[in-house]
């Protein structure tokens, strides 16, 4: 279900080596939230219900608001040994 995520930030890294975090950064988005679905739900949730409501009131400008929800995510699937690519 996420391979091909995992396989465009895979691709992403290797074509932006210098500057992947940045350039790759939904890719990396996308690939946590898709195993988050599965094994992280509660914060999958959140981070979903931050997305809905900003953009929903029109308030999403790409600014970061969800940042913490990407980060309780992460640590919920490290704490699960859960590794990213």
């Amino acid at each position: 279900k996420c391979a091909a995520y995992a396989k465009g930030l895979e691709g992403c890294r290797k074509a932006n080596p210098e500057d992947a975090d940045r350039v790759c950064k939904n890719l990396s988005v996308m690939l946590v939230s898709c195993y988050a679905e599965d094994h992280a739900t509660q914060e999958a949730a959140e981070h979903r219900r931050c997305y809905t409501k900003l953009y929903t009131t029109g308030m999403y400008k790409g600014l970061g608001h969800c940042i913490p929800y990407e980060d309780a995510m992460r640590k919920a699937l490290k704490d699960r040994g859960i590794k990213l690519t």
